[in-house]
């Protein structure tokens, strides 16, 4: 288990302050990264979403890490959560 978390920074809307986390996660089947979100402080933890291969197949295995764009890049704005793993 490689778990990483993130607190928000860069968010304009009243996401600033929220805390995410992901892990490896191995299950029968295709392996995903699990996504929560927590909005106290990390008193309660909400499973809101898995980031999954849609490419190959393979699923998603190692060390997975979050990231909160601070400017827009492109078309993604301040914010965007990028969750990119080895």
């Amino acid at each position: 288990m490689y778990g990483r978390g993130l607190f928000l920074h860069h968010w304009s809307d009243g996401y600033n302050g929220r805390l995410y986390a992901t892990a490896e996660h191995y299950v029968t089947g295709t392996p995903s990264f699990p996504i929560f979100e927590s909005q106290d402080n990390g008193r309660s933890w909400q499973h809101i979403s898995n980031v999954v291969d849609t490419q190959n197949g393979w699923g998603m295995r190692y060390q997975p890490n979050l990231y909160e764009l601070p400017e827009k890049i492109g078309t993604m704005p301040a914010g965007t959560l990028i969750c990119a793993g080895n």
